[in-house]
């Protein structure tokens, strides 16, 4: 969602599922207080396939981590409509920006058709090659 809050939606670009991680969209970063807590929206055609109340727990903390949720409502207050919409702004170019001043250096994975990334992107490091059997490190 970092690339699209404010600008689209799941839906709009055709999605059949998005799970809306509060911890990684709004403000909280990975090890933010256990597992990830957000909903899942899915179209109709999904919803009877859904876990509910009744299946049971999906994994060991079924509702998630409820700590993230008064940081994530307040972050979106903070900012409000069009602050968020800069922060996605913003997270775009810095991205595509740190993208193209290492990209004579490293192969960078999964652009779109204009070569672009979106709020993040992956390096290639395949092509490194380390001889552990030489290196210092190991003593």
């Amino acid at each position: 969602m970092n690339a699209q809050c404010g600008w689209t939606s799941p839906g709009f670009l055709g999605a059949d599922v998005c799970h809306l991680n509060l911890h990684k969209t709004f403000c909280i970063p990975h090890g933010g207080g256990g597992p990830g807590m957000g909903p899942i929206g899915v179209k109709a055609h999904l919803a009877p396939y859904l876990p509910g109340r009744k299946s049971g727990a999906v994994s060991a903390a079924p509702y998630g981590s409820a700590s993230i949720l008064p940081i994530s409502i307040a972050y979106i207050w903070a900012l409000g409509k069009e602050g968020i919409k800069k922060s996605t702004a913003v997270s775009i170019l810095a991205a595509n920006y740190i993208a193209e001043r290492l990209k004579p250096y490293y192969n960078i994975l999964y652009t779109g058709n204009n070569g672009k990334v979106a709020h993040e992107f992956l390096l290639d490091f395949r092509p490194i090659k380390v001889d552990f059997s030489t290196s210092s490190l190991l003593g």
